[in-house]
């Protein structure tokens, strides 16, 4: 019944929660085949920064399987500042989803490293044919708020996918 299912999925939550690293991790892959129910999405949200490597994967490709705005803009930020190993499963799982898509376009105008830049451009060129007209938007923006070697990542990309960018001050960049 779905209130037994729901009172499991909490409890088994708030082991994953716990410090206890082999506890948590043990939680972790019994939740792994299940939905995280929205009511639990910001817990989810937080784990991502969890001391357990398996917490840590388990929470990102959770957060995958929503497609909400606010797990999509935790993947980003997963994907701008964490260790390489989280950074490429959370550019895996923002791309599986529009919302994750979308935000990490809009990433594309805020982070800094190039290398960064290239793996979410890289994967946004993949996927073309998957790009929404908010994700358009998003890349647009990104075009005219990034700068330097970055802006030049998203610049080659907006041309890639044949996207206008729609500012004055934006013909001077592409010429």
């Amino acid at each position: 019944n779905k209130k037994t299912a729901a009172r499991a999925f909490r409890a088994l939550l708030s082991l994953v929660e716990e410090p206890d690293e082999t506890l948590a991790g043990a939680a972790a892959t019994t939740l792994d085949p299940l939905d995280v129910p929205i009511e639990h999405e910001a817990r989810v949200r937080d784990l991502v920064e969890h001391s357990s490597a398996s917490v840590r994967r388990w929470a990102i490709g959770a957060l995958g399987r929503l497609d909400s705005t606010p797990a999509a803009r935790t993947l980003a930020e997963v994907v701008h500042r964490a260790d390489p190993a989280s950074r490429d499963q959370a550019l895996a799982a923002a791309f599986e989803n529009e919302c994750g898509r979308t935000e990490l376009a809009r990433l594309l105008g805020r982070i800094e490293d190039p290398e960064r830049a290239r793996l979410v451009a890289r994967g946004l060129r993949e996927r073309k044919g998957q790009l929404s007209p908010p994700v358009h938007k998003a890349l647009q923006e990104a075009a005219l708020d990034s700068e330097s070697e970055v802006g030049d990542i998203v610049l080659q990309l907006t041309r890639h996918l044949g996207l206008k960018i729609e500012n004055a001050a934006s013909e001077d960049l592409l010429d």
